[in-house]
């Protein structure tokens, strides 16, 4: 009988010699393609692009340095990595997000079906050793694979999850990730947050659909274990405050940070679960040019003074997270004057601190009073004394 290359052993001898096993998928007609990133200078990821011509499945791999190249006593481990590839436009935005994962070990594999064209691969480690910091991506599949290193210089970390996320939310329903929408005496207002868990990552991201209102939110972000905030910190370490304006989209990004591993069973391991918790406190307000707003008073303000047969007239209105009053004289010959004296914290009048004030109207002229909370996240006192005359 000829030699097939198999051979039996007990199990006792196997579980002795062996660590670790793995399948091999082979496939006749598959060829590799690879592509080596350099050491990017400080910077802890990478950037690479890869075109295919012909829609096929890819296995597409990032490769860390094998261990068997180290001595024993270097101490060598692989590192946690995290790999996102999404495609892009004629434009270079990335309008979907293939796959992601998150995990050590000496080979991270994504498998999918590939449309043709061009595609963008973002890979952040947590190394854990400082002997070797480059990677090597490859593709096994039958049809070509072009790849192309991007200097990581280039790119804004931040800029780029915010992009994947974009993403993710614009190919996916509404209902597919945890979604709140902000409302206030019982109001719904079309601004949303939602949340993403995935890839290692928790983006909150917050959609403001409105015209005119911002959203104000502070976070606050604790018990975080194996995370870091990807954000640039506010005071006391983990606040974040927000402005979210009309139109606008705004993240917020926690991240699994691994950077100490211990060795098990033929692989790496954290030695710590991943966790986090955060509180929200937030305010709604109306955002308006001079203009917008002194047509809103006219429109919907109270008139609170209206003097010499209606030809001076103040407008009050109250907004949200202010207090605006416009005065319009159409009296000839006359002015309106008045002098205010404020008691205030936390309040902007005129966009500037607020001191005593005069306030002249002359006949064809008029004048925006507005008095706009600071900050949103502190309490605030508002009090006034006020006497007009006329000349």
């Amino acid at each position: 009988m000829e030699d097939e290359g198999a051979f039996w052993m007990s199990l006792e001898d196997f579980a002795s010699h062996f660590k670790f096993v793995c399948a091999c998928e082979i496939h006749e007609d598959y060829y590799f393609s690879f592509i080596k990133l350099g050491d990017q200078k400080g910077l802890n990821y990478y950037v690479a692009k890869m075109e295919i011509e012909t829609p096929a499945f890819v296995y597409l791999t990032v490769h860390q340095k094998l261990k068997k190249h180290f001595r024993r006593n270097d101490n060598y481990h692989y590192s946690f990595g995290r790999v996102l590839v999404g495609q892009l436009d004629k434009k270079g935005k990335i309008v979907s997000v293939i796959d992601g994962k998150y995990k050590s070990g000496q080979n991270i594999v994504i498998k999918e079906k590939f449309n043709k064209g061009e595609y963008i691969i973002l890979i952040e480690m947590d190394w854990v050793q400082r002997f070797y910091n480059e990677l090597v991506v490859t593709s096994y599949s039958k049809v070509n694979v072009n790849f192309s290193e991007e200097p990581a210089h280039k790119y804004d970390l931040n800029s780029l999850y915010l992009g994947f996320m974009k993403a993710m939310l614009r190919g996916s329903p509404e209902e597919t990730f945890l979604a709140k929408q902000y409302e206030l005496d019982e109001e719904k207002y079309q601004i949303w947050k939602y949340k993403i868990e995935k890839f290692g990552l928790v983006a909150l991201l917050y959609l403001n659909k409105e015209k005119d209102i911002a959203l104000n939110t502070k976070l606050d972000i604790q018990k975080l274990e194996n995370m870091v905030l990807a954000n640039t910190l506010g005071r006391d370490g983990q606040f974040i405050e927000l402005k979210v304006k009309p139109g606008a989209l705004k993240m917020v990004l926690l991240k699994t940070k691994v950077d100490h591993v211990m060795e098990g069973k033929g692989h790496e391991k954290s030695e710590k679960v991943s966790k986090y918790e955060y509180s929200e406190l937030f305010r709604l307000s109306n955002v308006y040019t001079v203009e917008e707003l002194k047509a809103v008073c006219k429109e919907k303000g109270a008139k609170v003074h209206e003097l010499k047969e209606g030809k001076i007239v103040v407008y009050r209105y109250k907004y949200l997270g202010g207090l605006a009053e416009y005065y319009v004289n159409m009296e000839e010959g006359v002015k309106f004057i008045q002098e205010i004296q404020f008691d205030v914290k936390n309040v902007l009048v005129n966009e500037s601190e607020p001191k005593d004030m005069k306030i002249v109207v002359g006949c064809g002229e008029d004048f925006l009073l507005n008095m706009r909370v600071k900050d949103f996240t502190r309490g605030s006192k508002f009090t006034r004394k006020s006497t007009f005359t006329f000349e």
